[in-house]
Protein backbone atom coordinates (compact mmCIF):
# COMPACT_ATOMS: atom_id res chain seq x y z
CA UNK A 1 0.00 0.00 0.00
CA UNK A 2 2.66 2.86 1.10
CA UNK A 3 4.94 1.89 -2.73
CA UNK A 4 1.63 2.28 -4.05
CA UNK A 5 0.65 5.81 -2.37
CA UNK A 6 3.99 6.33 -3.17
CA UNK A 7 3.51 5.92 -7.15
CA UNK A 8 0.78 8.00 -7.14
CA UNK A 9 1.99 10.61 -5.50
CA UNK A 10 4.83 10.39 -8.03
CA UNK A 11 2.33 10.51 -10.78
CA UNK A 12 0.39 13.09 -9.46
CA UNK A 13 3.58 15.84 -9.01
CA UNK A 14 4.40 14.61 -12.66
CA UNK A 15 1.06 15.96 -14.22
CA UNK A 16 1.23 19.21 -11.72
CA UNK A 17 4.55 19.81 -13.49
CA UNK A 18 3.43 18.92 -16.96
CA UNK A 19 0.52 21.16 -16.55
CA UNK A 20 2.40 24.02 -14.91
CA UNK A 21 4.89 24.21 -17.55
CA UNK A 22 2.32 23.93 -20.32
CA UNK A 23 0.64 27.29 -18.75
CA UNK A 24 4.17 28.52 -18.86
CA UNK A 25 4.62 27.82 -22.47
CA UNK A 26 1.29 29.29 -23.39
CA UNK A 27 2.53 32.32 -21.22
CA UNK A 28 5.87 32.68 -23.27
CA UNK A 29 4.39 32.68 -26.16
CA UNK A 30 1.99 35.68 -25.29
CA UNK A 31 5.29 37.33 -24.16
CA UNK A 32 5.29 37.20 -20.47
CA UNK A 33 8.63 37.52 -18.91
CA UNK A 34 7.83 35.93 -15.79
CA UNK A 35 6.81 32.98 -17.74
CA UNK A 36 10.25 32.46 -19.36
CA UNK A 37 11.62 33.87 -16.10
CA UNK A 38 10.01 30.13 -14.51
CA UNK A 39 10.96 28.15 -17.15
CA UNK A 40 14.37 29.00 -16.77
CA UNK A 41 14.41 28.42 -13.33
CA UNK A 42 12.78 24.99 -13.87
CA UNK A 43 15.17 23.44 -16.34
CA UNK A 44 18.41 25.55 -15.95
CA UNK A 45 20.49 23.47 -14.07
CA UNK A 46 19.34 19.73 -16.19
CA UNK A 47 20.36 22.21 -19.16
CA UNK A 48 23.51 23.37 -17.89
CA UNK A 49 24.94 19.96 -16.90
CA UNK A 50 24.51 19.79 -20.84
CA UNK A 51 26.76 22.56 -21.51
CA UNK A 52 28.76 21.84 -19.29
CA UNK A 53 29.68 18.63 -21.36
CA UNK A 54 30.17 20.59 -24.32
CA UNK A 55 32.11 23.72 -23.17
CA UNK A 56 35.91 23.64 -21.87
CA UNK A 57 34.85 26.27 -19.09
CA UNK A 58 32.51 27.01 -16.87
CA UNK A 59 32.25 30.57 -18.18
CA UNK A 60 31.57 28.55 -21.75
CA UNK A 61 29.00 26.68 -20.21
CA UNK A 62 27.09 29.64 -18.83
CA UNK A 63 27.27 31.63 -21.91
CA UNK A 64 26.17 28.74 -23.80
CA UNK A 65 23.45 28.71 -21.30
CA UNK A 66 22.60 31.85 -21.61
CA UNK A 67 22.58 31.38 -25.96
CA UNK A 68 20.42 28.42 -25.73
CA UNK A 69 17.73 29.78 -23.22
CA UNK A 70 17.49 32.88 -25.32
CA UNK A 71 16.85 30.70 -29.00
CA UNK A 72 14.16 28.39 -27.35
CA UNK A 73 12.05 31.84 -26.09
CA UNK A 74 12.86 32.85 -29.59
CA UNK A 75 11.31 30.04 -31.11
CA UNK A 76 8.48 28.97 -28.35
CA UNK A 77 5.78 30.03 -31.28
CA UNK A 78 7.53 27.02 -33.28
CA UNK A 79 6.66 24.66 -30.47
CA UNK A 80 3.22 22.98 -30.73
CA UNK A 81 2.92 19.58 -28.93
CA UNK A 82 5.11 17.06 -27.99
CA UNK A 83 7.96 16.49 -25.23
CA UNK A 84 8.96 20.05 -24.04
CA UNK A 85 11.98 19.08 -22.84
CA UNK A 86 13.05 17.30 -25.74
CA UNK A 87 12.56 20.14 -27.78
CA UNK A 88 14.39 22.29 -25.55
CA UNK A 89 17.20 20.20 -24.74
CA UNK A 90 17.59 19.85 -28.52
CA UNK A 91 18.11 23.59 -29.22
CA UNK A 92 20.79 23.36 -26.13
CA UNK A 93 22.35 20.59 -27.73
CA UNK A 94 22.37 22.24 -31.34
CA UNK A 95 23.60 25.37 -29.60
CA UNK A 96 26.31 23.93 -28.24
CA UNK A 97 27.60 22.48 -31.02
CA UNK A 98 27.56 25.53 -32.90
CA UNK A 99 29.22 27.54 -30.31
CA UNK A 100 31.82 24.58 -30.93
CA UNK A 101 32.05 25.06 -34.42
CA UNK A 102 32.49 28.54 -33.95
CA UNK A 103 35.50 28.10 -31.30
CA UNK A 104 37.04 25.79 -33.84
CA UNK A 105 36.71 28.16 -36.69
CA UNK A 106 37.63 30.89 -34.98
CA UNK A 107 41.11 28.30 -33.56
CA UNK A 108 41.73 27.20 -37.29
CA UNK A 109 41.49 31.56 -38.78
CA UNK A 110 44.33 32.25 -36.28
CA UNK A 111 46.51 29.13 -37.43
CA UNK A 112 45.70 30.30 -40.69
CA UNK A 113 46.77 33.97 -40.43
CA UNK A 114 50.05 32.67 -38.66
CA UNK A 115 50.66 30.17 -41.22
CA UNK A 116 49.99 33.62 -43.98
CA UNK A 117 52.92 35.32 -41.20
CA UNK A 118 55.03 33.09 -42.34
CA UNK A 119 54.63 33.57 -45.80
CA UNK A 120 55.10 37.33 -45.88
CA UNK A 121 58.69 37.41 -46.47
CA UNK A 122 59.95 40.44 -44.64
CA UNK A 123 63.39 40.68 -43.60
CA UNK A 124 62.71 41.22 -39.98
CA UNK A 125 63.25 39.63 -36.74
CA UNK A 126 60.28 40.82 -35.33
CA UNK A 127 56.86 38.71 -35.87
CA UNK A 128 53.65 40.31 -36.46
CA UNK A 129 50.37 40.01 -34.34
CA UNK A 130 47.05 39.17 -35.10
CA UNK A 131 46.19 42.66 -34.83
CA UNK A 132 49.12 44.23 -36.91
CA UNK A 133 47.64 41.63 -39.72
CA UNK A 134 43.80 42.59 -38.98
CA UNK A 135 45.00 46.02 -39.51
CA UNK A 136 46.38 45.32 -43.03
CA UNK A 137 43.50 43.73 -44.15
CA UNK A 138 41.34 46.98 -43.25
CA UNK A 139 43.78 48.76 -45.50
CA UNK A 140 42.48 46.75 -49.09
CA UNK A 141 39.83 48.24 -50.47
CA UNK A 142 36.23 46.05 -49.84
CA UNK A 143 36.47 43.95 -52.89
CA UNK A 144 40.26 42.83 -52.01
CA UNK A 145 39.53 42.51 -48.24
CA UNK A 146 36.20 40.09 -48.92
CA UNK A 147 38.29 37.75 -51.58
CA UNK A 148 41.26 37.85 -49.78
CA UNK A 149 39.43 36.47 -46.90
CA UNK A 150 37.39 34.03 -48.43
CA UNK A 151 40.37 32.67 -50.04
CA UNK A 152 43.40 33.14 -47.51
CA UNK A 153 41.18 32.59 -44.16
CA UNK A 154 38.23 30.58 -45.34
CA UNK A 155 40.01 28.61 -47.52
CA UNK A 156 37.68 29.19 -50.71
CA UNK A 157 39.53 27.99 -54.33
CA UNK A 158 39.33 30.96 -56.60
CA UNK A 159 36.56 29.19 -58.69
CA UNK A 160 34.26 29.38 -56.04
CA UNK A 161 35.23 32.93 -55.20
CA UNK A 162 34.30 33.54 -58.71
CA UNK A 163 30.48 31.73 -58.41
CA UNK A 164 30.13 33.45 -55.31
CA UNK A 165 30.74 36.71 -56.58
CA UNK A 166 29.35 36.13 -59.85
CA UNK A 167 32.25 37.21 -61.50
CA UNK A 168 35.55 34.87 -63.64
CA UNK A 169 38.61 32.94 -62.00
CA UNK A 170 41.71 35.43 -63.53
CA UNK A 171 39.54 37.79 -62.20
CA UNK A 172 39.65 36.58 -58.86
CA UNK A 173 43.57 35.19 -58.97
CA UNK A 174 44.58 38.91 -59.77
CA UNK A 175 43.16 40.38 -57.41
CA UNK A 176 44.61 37.99 -54.69
CA UNK A 177 47.80 38.47 -56.13
CA UNK A 178 47.04 42.01 -55.80
CA UNK A 179 45.92 41.63 -52.28
CA UNK A 180 49.20 39.95 -51.27
CA UNK A 181 51.77 42.62 -52.93
CA UNK A 182 49.81 45.28 -50.81
CA UNK A 183 49.83 43.16 -47.55
CA UNK A 184 53.56 42.84 -48.15
CA UNK A 185 53.80 46.18 -48.72
CA UNK A 186 51.81 47.72 -45.78
CA UNK A 187 53.68 45.18 -43.59
CA UNK A 188 56.91 45.97 -44.71
CA UNK A 189 56.46 49.98 -43.89
CA UNK A 190 54.69 48.53 -40.05
CA UNK A 191 58.00 47.16 -39.07
CA UNK A 192 59.74 50.25 -41.00
CA UNK A 193 57.67 52.56 -39.04
CA UNK A 194 58.90 50.11 -36.01
CA UNK A 195 62.70 49.81 -36.59
CA UNK A 196 62.61 54.09 -36.52
CA UNK A 197 60.82 54.40 -33.48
Amino acid sequence: KCHVSHLLLVIIDEMFEKDKLTELIEQCKCGESKAQHSIFNLKKDEFFAICKRYASSSSEAEDMLIEGFTKIFNNINSYSNGNFNIWARRIIINNCINAYHKEKKRQENEIVVEEFQETIEIESEEQFSYDDLLYCLKQLNDNQRIIFNLYAIDEYKPKEIAEILNTNDDTIRTIIHRSKVKLKKLLTELDLRRKTR
